[in-house]
């Protein structure tokens, strides 16, 4: 298999940068060229195209919903410092792109990586996010869960054949004594803003949640006294941040949680429109990072374990 050892079972730690609450993967290909690429449950698979001038690969030009794209095949990594390659049995996306990657021009894309791997990537697998130790562990076998953890369902869209159409998983969390479907999504980012900034003390960008905005001012109005940043989020012509006091999650109450504010139809008519069900926003590493989280796609479910 490409990108991959064939030897590859059980399960392996990648090479992994763990950065403001967000997973990279630091793969290096078999020619020495090392990659640094975001990872995104919620997200897609892209490289850039000065990654892929750097890999030396060839792009294919493909049409794709009457846009012409770039297309390029899987690189071969290096058995020491490897990632899976995405798998062509449960990638559902058109059969042109399968197993591939978009090649995306710089100034279409706002990361600071040479690409994206997204719900293609982790779909048909098993992965453990481990956010106290800043690692991310892909498991060839879906190792049995603690014994300590707890256990939430996913949900998936699926086509009348119940084959899944898309690889974006929906999971429920209670917040201010009301039951929520969210995206699952580790690449959930906020841009901040100066005043982001100086509150966190921390690097531009930043792990978040997000909630849509009816229920973003629900909060606010329920809640005076929860934290507010006013303008914290440089996106949508700038937004709050609220932070939430208790999440619970998996029956697992975690603590506090900032949320980011975001215009209704982003998650329910863009998002929603790509998962099994409407949903209210995203959780992502203000609120993943208070577990180790084994997320078993095959079997639709996430075993959370408090740290």
């Amino acid at each position: 298999m490409r990108g991959q050892p064939r030897s590859a079972v059980g399960s392996h730690e990648l090479p992994t940068e763990y950065a403001a609450g967000r997973f990279f993967v630091r793969p290096i290909t078999t020619q020495g060229v090392a990659l640094r690429l975001f990872t995104d449950t919620g997200g897609g698979n892209f490289l850039r195209q000065s990654a892929a001038t750097r890999l030396g690969i060839s792009s294919e030009s493909l049409s794709l919903d009457d846009k012409e794209v770039q297309v390029a095949s899987w690189p071969d990594f290096a058995a020491d410092a490897w990632i899976p390659s995405i798998s062509l049995a449960d990638d559902p996306r058109p059969t042109e792109l399968k197993g591939r990657l978009l090649i995306l021009p710089h100034d279409e894309v706002r990361l600071d990586s040479d690409g994206m791997l997204g719900g293609a990537w982790f779909g048909g697998r098993t992965w453990t996010f481990d956010y106290p130790r800043g690692q991310l562990v892909f498991h060839a076998e879906a190792p049995e869960p603690d014994s300590s953890a707890r256990t939430s369902s996913l949900g998936f869209q699926t086509r009348a054949d119940r084959r899944r159409s898309m690889h974006f998983p929906s999971i429920e969390a209670t917040i201010d004594e009301e039951t929520y479907p969210f995206l699952f999504d580790t690449g959930a980012t906020v841009y901040l803003t100066q005043q982001g900034q100086e509150h966190f003390g921390g690097p531009p960008q930043l792990a978040t949640c997000f909630v849509t905005a009816w229920l973003f001012d629900q909060w606010q109005q329920r809640h005076p006294g929860w934290p507010l940043l006013d303008v914290g989020d440089e996106n949508v012509g700038g937004q709050p941040m609220i932070e939430v006091p208790v999440v619970t999650i998996a029956g697992i109450e975690a603590g506090p949680v900032w949320f980011t504010r975001r215009p209704d139809r982003n998650f329910h008519e863009y998002m929603s429109s790509m998962m099994d069900r409407k949903v209210e926003g995203a959780l992502g590493g203000s609120l993943f990072q208070y577990f180790v989280i084994t997320v078993d796609y095959p079997r639709a479910v996430a075993h959370f374990k408090a740290h």
